[in-house]
């Protein structure tokens, strides 16, 4: 029996077939149709291939990737799979080798690079399932890198006042709201010590870096005593790095008695985020910690063997084979221990090993393909706890007005440690000891305020027994929608779109305050430039658009603050480790504190500024003329948001295509909102997809996302919802 298939106008498909496999190698054929070269570059560039296709300026890339060993871990992950979810692999794998038969002429990538793509395999799906899991989790690489390298460079008080996991507007969800690591005093002698330090360190001082919402998204849940009608209301947004064809892939499928509506990944045959008429789910990133860097202790004798619980070992060794294109072969020697893959890059001089859940084959599976079974909320929470895939805050809402918050994804049970830091794990009591059991993880069903909220925020306090993360950010995106939907009655699909679309922030009020206070009328006098600056902040009204005046003001200077303050007292960290980097998702707790008190004792170079208030004249002035420069304006009423936040989505090839540039890339465009308003928004990382619906109420269902359906770049639907994603303008989920 076949499949029968509609596309609507935006190129969005309908499959309508007998059975689950028939639906999903029907699935396989379309995306293949559609993104047939994002199907290629993604597997590539997990497995370390690309530079096949693409020469030696990948070479570093694969390099990197095949330390990892995915393709080793895809076949090992498909061995120990269960049948039904390899029938759906090898159905899905057939449709994409389907259409390639039948392809005559291939996309224009495959002209471009000469050269045709090889048959899809069902740990090509595996492959694109670790690609997502490598790019949502392991930024902790480099937290923990971070932390350990504080912790042998800095006294422990100035560690902790640097590294809460805690802003004022942290709420937990479950768990009681103490958090693991609570803002600290400022420790002011230590803090003198290490300002004195950074004198002599001016070349050496580390890079600070941001991570207020990348990789990350927007995700509530409004139960039946919130709606107009009783119903449950799903609104998610979802954000990660923008570029051309966009991530996702809108399909609808009727199957037996399934009928699933929402967003695929291409590559990948499940429903990630939709509704099967009876459940809506949808995710946010939850910053988990699911890896940890293992300290090896070598053999002086036999540098080849490394130390563990039963003794000295022999490393195991790969030889890779990276082939490049006009160019001989590269070999890669790979070393791995017991805990995984020997990392290119030491840590404070020593050998590190990688322990990851993403490369153990028992957390990596395709279950939530179960999410087409579930009819009540709690078979929907059972799938998603047992799923094994990248750690995620789901949200869901049932036909019935219910709704729930949990987890997903494999939580690792630490021993002797508790993950902030490399530790050496040859004693054995260090380590892991298995995972989470799927019902402990936390969940939250029907709260009294009948609304939940996530935005990669911390949503656990010191009450729930397992500790999952610790570098969580800002808590105030999760507060804004948490005040906006507590005012809220009745409301409709159409307001939570429009709530996803708010710009409205109180974030910046602190620095709008800390300025007023500091621009005494003795400081203003005769500075024509502050005395205006102070005006269009004054007047600002809270509103982040593209013609907001006063706003970019604010916003740069809190940047220039950040990078002006906080340095000076991580010298010894940049002394230590060449490559060391401050990212912390709450570092505005111990900025504000530092800001709030200005202890003369804690004042960044005291040479230079006679006083915290000096300090903050002498910036906001900078800020002035790099804006004036940077908006090539000489009046402050030219610079306007939209000359700084412009949206720039691009397709991988562009770069090297520059005459094809214009096709190949999106519109550039002015966005309103910020990393602090609910519509975040930055030049290449945004909202990938938006939708709002209510599960068994899907035709009042509304979404958008940029670029299109499709990543031809020569076909109409190439392009053409992006203007919707642009503007914000909503669209049906069936038309």
């Amino acid at each position: 029996m076949l499949a029968r298939v509609t596309i609507d106008h935006f190129g969005v498909p309908t499959i309508h077939a007998p059975s689950r496999l028939i639906a999903f190698r029907t699935l396989g054929y379309m995306v293949a149709r559609h993104r047939l070269f994002q199907l290629d570059l993604l597997r590539r560039l997990t497995a370390g291939n690309l530079s096949e296709i693409v020469g030696k300026a990948a070479v570093d890339v694969d390099i990197n990737q095949r330390v990892f060993g995915f393709r080793h871990v895809a076949r090992e992950v498909i061995k120990r799979l269960p049948e039904e979810q390899i029938a759906v692999l090898q159905a899905y794998a057939e449709g994409i080798n389907m259409y390639m038969q039948q392809i005559k002429v291939y996309p224009p990538e495959f002209l471009a690079l000469r050269y045709t793509p090889k048959r899809w395999e069902p740990e090509d799906s595996i492959l694109v399932g670790l690609y997502l899991f490598q790019n949502l989790t392991a930024d902790e690489e480099e937290f923990e890198r971070m932390m350990t390298v504080m912790e042998a460079s800095l006294p422990a008080e100035v560690v902790r006042f640097l590294t809460p996991d805690e802003d004022a507007y942290m709420t937990a969800l479950a768990g009681g709201q103490e958090p693991l690591r609570p803002s600290q005093k400022i420790p002011i002698d230590a803090l003198n010590i290490l300002r004195q330090r950074s004198k002599s360190a001016d070349n050496t001082l580390p890079s600070i870096e941001e991570m207020n919402f990348a990789k990350g998204s927007n995700g509530w849940v409004v139960g039946h005593n919130k709606t107009h009608d009783g119903r449950a209301i799903l609104a998610n947004d979802i954000h990660l790095d923008l570029s051309a064809p966009n991530i996702w892939y809108k399909v609808h499928m009727h199957y037996e008695d399934a009928h699933l509506s929402g967003f695929v990944v291409p590559g990948l045959p499940i429903m990630t985020v939709g509704s099967n008429q009876y459940v809506a789910w949808g995710y946010t990133v939850m910053h988990s910690d699911v890896l940890d860097l293992v300290t090896l202790e070598l053999s002086s004798e036999h540098p080849d063997e490394y130390k563990t619980p039963d003794g000295w070992q022999p490393f195991i060794m790969t030889e890779e084979v990276i082939q490049v294109k006009g160019q001989e072969d590269i070999h890669v020697t790979c070393k791995a221990t017991i805990w995984g893959p020997v990392l290119p890059k030491p840590l404070l001089n020593q050998h590190v090993a990688l322990h990851w859940t993403a490369l153990d084959p028992q957390a990596v599976d395709i279950g939530l393909l179960d999410m087409d079974k579930v009819q009540t909320l709690n078979e929907a929470i059972r799938v998603v706890n047992e799923f094994g895939g990248p750690p995620m805050n789901v949200m869901l809402a049932d036909d019935d007005g219910h709704i729930a918050w949990t987890f997903c994804g494999k939580l690792p049970l630490r021993k002797g440690h508790d993950g902030l830091s490399a530790r050496v794990w040859k004693d054995g009591n260090i380590g892991w000891d298995g995972y989470i059991a799927a019902d402990e993880l936390p969940r939250v069903i029907d709260p009294p305020a009948d609304f939940l909220v996530t935005a990669n925020n911390r949503t656990l306090g010191t009450h729930y027994p397992y500790s999952i993360g610790y570098n969580f950010v800002s808590g105030y995106r999760a507060y804004a929608i948490s005040q906006k939907l507590q005012a809220q009655e009745h409301v409709t699909e159409r307001e939570m779109f429009d709530l996803q679309l708010d710009t409205t922030t109180t974030f910046y009020d602190f620095y709008r305050s800390l300025l007023q206070d500091v621009l005494t009328p003795e400081v203003l006098d005769g500075q024509a430039d502050l005395t205006y600056a102070c005006q269009l902040i004054a007047d600002w009204d809270g509103e982040v658009r593209t013609s907001s005046t006063g706003f970019p003001i604010l916003y740069r200077f809190r940047e220039v603050l950040i990078k002006e303050i906080l340095p000076t007292y991580l010298a010894p960290c940049k002394e230590k480790e060449e490559s060391f980097v401050y990212r912390w998702g709450t570092m505005e707790t111990p900025l504000r504190q530092l800001l709030k008190e200005r202890i003369p004792e804690t004042l960044p170079y005291p040479d230079t500024y006679s006083s915290w208030d000096d300090l903050c004249v002498c910036l906001l002035q900078l800020v002035i003329n790099e804006l004036k420069k940077e908006c090539k304006t000489s009046h402050l009423d030219g610079i306007t948001w939209g000359k700084i936040n412009i949206c720039k989505v691009r397709h991988p090839l562009a770069a090297g295509i520059p005459f094809a540039a214009r096709i190949l890339n999106m519109p550039y465009y002015k966005l309103p909102g910020c990393d602090f308003t609910i519509r975040v928004a930055q030049p290449k990382i945004g909202v990938s997809v938006r939708f709002v619906l209510s599960p068994g109420e899907e035709a009042e269902a509304l979404w958008n996302m940029p670029c299109g359906q499709s990543g031809y770049p020569l076909s109409y639907h190439y392009k053409d919802l992006h203007r919707f994603w642009m503007e914000g303008m909503p669209l049906p989920f069936y038309v």
